[in-house]
Protein backbone atom coordinates (compact mmCIF):
# COMPACT_ATOMS: atom_id res chain seq x y z
CA UNK A 1 0.00 0.00 0.00
CA UNK A 2 2.72 2.38 0.86
CA UNK A 3 4.26 2.10 -2.38
CA UNK A 4 1.06 2.43 -4.29
CA UNK A 5 0.71 5.62 -2.35
CA UNK A 6 4.01 7.20 -3.06
CA UNK A 7 4.90 5.81 -6.52
CA UNK A 8 8.53 4.91 -6.05
CA UNK A 9 8.87 8.11 -3.72
CA UNK A 10 10.83 7.47 0.55
CA UNK A 11 12.14 4.41 -1.21
CA UNK A 12 14.48 4.42 2.40
CA UNK A 13 11.34 4.24 4.16
CA UNK A 14 9.66 1.69 2.00
CA UNK A 15 12.74 -0.95 2.44
CA UNK A 16 12.88 -0.24 5.67
CA UNK A 17 9.39 -1.19 6.16
CA UNK A 18 9.68 -4.19 3.67
CA UNK A 19 12.58 -5.17 5.96
CA UNK A 20 10.12 -4.89 8.72
CA UNK A 21 7.82 -6.88 7.52
CA UNK A 22 9.54 -10.57 6.47
CA UNK A 23 11.59 -10.06 10.24
CA UNK A 24 7.78 -10.08 11.70
CA UNK A 25 7.00 -13.32 9.51
CA UNK A 26 10.29 -14.90 10.57
CA UNK A 27 10.22 -14.71 13.84
CA UNK A 28 6.43 -15.02 14.25
CA UNK A 29 4.90 -18.29 16.14
CA UNK A 30 2.13 -17.80 14.44
CA UNK A 31 0.41 -15.95 11.25
CA UNK A 32 -2.91 -15.67 10.59
CA UNK A 33 -3.93 -14.03 7.28
CA UNK A 34 -7.49 -12.09 6.43
CA UNK A 35 -7.74 -13.58 2.32
CA UNK A 36 -5.55 -16.08 0.11
CA UNK A 37 -3.86 -13.19 -1.51
CA UNK A 38 -2.33 -12.09 1.90
CA UNK A 39 -1.24 -15.40 2.35
CA UNK A 40 0.77 -15.93 -0.86
CA UNK A 41 2.23 -12.35 0.28
CA UNK A 42 3.70 -14.05 3.23
CA UNK A 43 5.12 -16.91 1.59
CA UNK A 44 6.55 -15.02 -1.46
CA UNK A 45 8.34 -12.21 0.39
CA UNK A 46 7.74 -13.11 3.68
CA UNK A 47 9.56 -16.38 3.28
CA UNK A 48 7.10 -17.75 5.71
CA UNK A 49 6.57 -21.44 5.77
CA UNK A 50 2.64 -22.95 5.12
CA UNK A 51 2.68 -24.41 8.57
CA UNK A 52 2.49 -21.40 10.30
Amino acid sequence: MFAIKFQGRMKLIQRCLQLCETLSYKTANLVITTNESQKRNAIKRGGCPLKK
